[in-house]
């Protein structure tokens, strides 16, 4: 099948202290794969992320997987890279993204250089060499900070331009794994730098909009695996703190970090009802309380100050330091009669001890 190969580039893959050396590492992949699947929990969400994933390293593309946060995305993308080691690679970029930190990320994620003396430049010609060279699959996490996020831009955004000239032209599959801020930031671009975004899109072979919560079905499925040996009464609990708070799967996370931290281990295996119950109410329910009143409270200050209006001079009552009001100077003959200006000759008539007395009384 490879005219350019001969006998000579074949050998037998032989050691004299290991038997059957290539069984031996299928058989190690087999049994790795076996454990990822056996710990991570496949969602409605996830079958549909993993489906996408299939399809871009199939098609040698670019997809976008948009949904919300906490629904499991990043787990499900972590858990699918994980079980293709050979083809594909996670990144997850940072808040503060520019062209130095996104290259150092992805040439961690490839095994190259990427210590902090190196340039940009110099990840980036390397980077390009091993995605042509190897057409590694690029899974992109947080992918909306590949957009400056100033609320004002006045240049392109350089790294989805890279993406569509250095990666998507080609042949090196990607996907962009991101919430509905994505397409704001595009927007942004588009509407404030004049960023011609349909170069982007048209690379985009399938925009995948993922539900935007998990099933009650899902949390319990998952509340399982996480608590290997809860009750069915605790994954309710487990279930019902999920529903409650809105956040989805990221709050049986947030069960498991505090029932972690009772333990002080890693081991879910001894947690009891009595943890999950303690870690619900004595801690993640007064967060989420503390946290809803200040964000309340702020919007309302925040209101307050908006609606407030500006400071007005005291209004004339007759008071003793308000003098009478000058008579209108009398119209000169043949000078049409002067217009009505209410009591603004009034006001200019007062002394300026006598305005600063009153205000000082006011």
């Amino acid at each position: 099948q490879n005219p350019e190969l001969s006998k000579g580039d074949f050998r037998q893959a032989s050691l004299p202290y290991f038997r059957d050396i290539i069984g031996a590492l299928f058989e190690y992949k087999a049994r790795r794969d076996a454990k990822i699947r056996e710990n991570f929990q496949l969602t409605t969400i996830g079958k549909k992320i993993w489906e996408t994933l299939n399809y871009a390293l199939a098609s040698r593309g670019m997809v976008v997987l948009d949904g919300l946060e906490g629904r499991g995305k990043t787990e499900a993308v972590k858990a699918w890279c994980e079980l293709h080691l050979g083809a594909a690679r996670f990144v997850s970029l940072k808040g503060i993204t520019n062209k130095t930190t996104a290259f150092r990320e992805i040439a961690k994620a490839l095994g190259i250089a990427s210590s902090y003396t190196r340039k940009a430049t110099e990840m980036q010609a390397r980077i390009e060499d091993v995605l042509k060279r190897s057409k590694l699959m690029l899974v992109v996490d947080e992918a909306h900070f590949v957009f400056n996020q100033s609320r004002r831009l006045y240049s392109r955004p350089e790294l989805v331009d890279w993406i569509d000239t250095a990666v998507c032209n080609h042949g090196v599959p990607i996907a962009l794994v991101t919430t509905p801020q994505f397409i704001v930031c595009m927007t942004r671009a588009a509407d404030q730098a004049e960023w011609n975004y349909r170069q982007f899109r048209r690379r985009v072979k399938r925009w995948t909009k993922l539900p935007p919560t998990n099933s009650e079905e899902d949390i319990k499925a998952v509340a399982r695996n996480v608590f290997k040996k809860a009750d069915a009464r605790t994954i309710s609990k487990i279930a019902g703190y999920a529903l409650l708070s809105k956040r989805d799967l990221s709050a049986v996370g947030d069960v498991a970090s505090e029932v972690r931290a009772m333990l002080d281990t890693d081991d879910l295996s001894r947690a009891t009802a009595d943890h999950v119950h303690r870690a619900i109410y004595d801690f993640l329910l007064p967060s989420d309380k503390t946290f809803l009143e200040g964000m309340a409270a702020a919007r309302n200050t925040g209101r307050k100050s908006r609606l407030k209006s500006a400071p007005v001079l005291p209004e004339e009552t007759g008071s003793e330091f308000e003098p009478a009001p000058a008579p209108a100077p009398e119209a000169r003959p043949g000078c049409p009669p002067a217009r009505g200006r209410g009591n603004l000759i009034a006001h200019e008539a007062r002394p300026r001890a006598a305005i600063e007395a009153s205000l000082i009384e006011a």
